[in-house]
């Protein structure tokens, strides 16, 4: 009986010697792949990079008009930050907090003080010009 177990620990190990080598085997070939792909990349990459290089530029009119698209899309932005900008300035410079906040800005009764005079210059905002006086809060 003891050959059989002898010989059966020789099989068990023989086959997980070949398993482990096929494993290691199809890892290395694997890792191989990978970084030939990745090789293949950086070539196509660099040979597209040598081509436009190479080529003169086609202005294409859809280019043409998505450039110009995206110019007044920038220029919109810009000019709506200017405005909230601008909009900002005139509430501060408008907004008089009553004297009782003005020492002791942490209260309720004074943050909504300055919402109800946030919401009136935002609701008024349209109509006033930069001349126009202090705000003014509804009672």
């Amino acid at each position: 009986m003891k050959i059989w177990e002898v010989a059966a620990g020789v099989f068990i190990g023989s086959l997980a010697a070949l398993f482990a080598h096929d494993w290691i085997l199809a890892s290395a070939a694997a890792y191989a792949a990978k970084e030939a792909l990745k090789q293949m990349e950086a070539t196509t990459r660099a040979a597209n990079r040598e081509v436009r290089r190479l080529l003169p530029p086609t202005p294409d009119p859809a280019d043409e008009a998505a450039r110009q698209a995206a110019e007044r899309q920038r220029e919109l932005a810009e000019e709506a930050k200017l405005n909230a900008q601008a909009k900002e300035a005139t509430f501060q410079r408008r907004f008089k907090p009553s004297p009782r906040c003005q020492t002791d800005s942490g209260t309720m009764d004074c943050a909504n003080e300055y919402l109800r005079a946030r919401k009136a210059f935002d609701a008024g905002w349209h109509n006033q010009t930069p001349a126009s006086g202090p705000v003014t809060l509804p009672r």
